[in-house]
């Protein structure tokens, strides 16, 4: 919010002063800024239902259940 601020100020203060390119620059960040700000604060908030599975379940059944078998087999 400060920086918000400090460039509008700039803008009133030299508008005269510094070429109209910077001005306008000053005025789109000062307009832009907040918006940004918003989205990257509720950025990844959002919590997923489903948890992460790094490793396939089915994967590890059919280590562990297969030499299990043959041993019963026998």
């Amino acid at each position: 919010m400060g920086i918000r601020v400090v460039a509008f100020l700039l803008v009133v203060v030299l508008w005269h002063r510094i070429p109209a390119w910077i001005s306008w620059l000053l005025v789109v960040t000062a307009v832009v800024m907040p918006y940004i700000a918003v989205l990257l604060a509720n950025a990844g908030r959002e919590r997923r239902e489903t948890s992460t599975v790094l490793i396939d379940p089915r994967a590890l059944g059919a280590q562990a259940e297969g030499p299990e078998e043959d041993q019963h087999h026998d």
